[in-house]
């Protein structure tokens, strides 16, 4: 892993080439590499963008946020400069008064692949522990979403949006949340 600049003077120094280098050794070596990005474009992010296989955009069901995306879609089709797979992310969403799955997708004219539902109690639990919330809480609705998207990226076949908890049926008839563990996804035949 590579980690940000300590401050953002050192981080305006950083060139395509510096990124480049150790980019090119990770992908001899590593069948998955995942560049998070800041959310301006400047040389650096497009270099990577440029590389990419997938791009993962995250975004929210909120107007400004959808439209910076939009933008972003938009400047990235009239160049072509983006050569993979573009995935959208919706982050809090369903969420309480935001716009709807319909709505995004129309407005930005780009499919949805997955969404990352709003429970900001175990997101706020994993973050301040530094335990990843697929391992403290992997049945959770949030966690299993996670789940999906990345067996969405790795290339598995799954629906990786999810509108309401994944439920399966009790053995007394009645309906509960869906358990699976990490496991089910970390163990697929090479």
């Amino acid at each position: 892993m590579l980690v940000a600049p300590a401050t953002p003077e050192v981080a305006g120094e950083i060139t395509c080439e510096q990124v480049e280098t150790p980019l090119d050794r990770l992908l001899e070596r590593h069948k998955y590499v995942i560049a998070d990005t800041w959310s301006f474009l400047d040389e650096v992010a497009w270099a990577l963008l440029r590389r990419a296989d997938e791009v993962v955009v995250v975004t929210t069901p909120e107007v400004p946020s959808l439209k910076n995306v939009k933008h972003f879609l938009e400047y990235t089709r009239q160049q072509s400069l983006i050569q993979g797979r573009i995935t959208l992310v919706l982050n809090r969403f369903p969420s309480v008064d935001g716009i709807s799955l319909q709505d995004v997708q129309q407005h930005l004219r780009h499919p949805v692949s997955a969404n990352i539902p709003s429970e900001g109690r175990l997101v706020t639990h994993s973050v301040n522990r530094g335990i990843p919330l697929v391992i403290s809480h992997p049945q959770s609705w949030v966690g299993q979403s996670m789940l999906k998207l990345a067996g969405h990226i790795a290339g598995d076949r799954v629906s990786a949006i999810s509108l309401t908890p994944d439920k399966i049926k009790s053995k007394d008839g009645g309906e509960s949340k869906v358990r699976r563990g990490l496991l089910r996804f970390v163990r697929r035949e090479a």
